[in-house]
């Protein structure tokens, strides 16, 4: 899986290069919309290489993918009709970054549910927690214990040898 975002990320990388190779100097559409889905896509492929199992995280990379796999579904479509050869080739690569996009949305939503169950909300893991340091602090008394009474022990011996004379 990893693989597959460190792909989705170059080739976010390669969009924002591309725009510059089409027009060095961008204008608003489609040169500065393309980069800021060059950075988007970027960002949910890092997202997907970062992936943890933390709420958050898990939410913040489906969106971004979502919208990357919708911005790059647009932009391909619309040059779909171009007569540039470069520009149709371009569209076949950015139809293929999608469909790999779609397969690591899908993936990483497979995975999350499959592997790593439902989550947890902040009151079970306190829960859990309480009741991991209760078991914790229950040894640790027990540990306590004995060791008071092995001292105790081994005062009363010294007691006994000292003044039993």
């Amino acid at each position: 899986m990893d693989l597959l975002y460190v792909s989705i990320l170059i080739c976010g990388a390669l969009t924002i290069v591309m725009s510059f190779g089409i027009n060095p100097k961008p204008s608003f559409s489609p040169g500065w919309l393309l980069i800021i889905l060059g950075i988007e896509t970027m960002v949910a492929g890092i997202t997907g290489i970062g992936g943890t199992n933390l709420p958050c995280c898990y939410v913040s990379h489906i969106i971004l993918m979502s919208i990357s796999i919708f911005g790059i579904g647009v932009f391909a479509l619309a040059i779909i009709a171009e007569v540039d050869k470069f520009l149709s080739q371009v569209c076949w690569a950015y139809l293929f970054l999608c469909g790999v996009e779609v397969c690591g949305l899908v993936g990483r939503c497979l995975f999350q549910r499959l592997s790593l169950g439902d989550f947890q909300t902040i009151d079970q893991i306190q829960e859990s927690q309480k009741n991991s340091l209760g078991k914790v602090r229950h040894e640790l008394d027990e540990r306590n214990e004995r060791v008071e009474r092995t001292n105790a022990t081994n005062i009363g011996d010294k007691m006994k040898e000292k003044y039993a004379r």
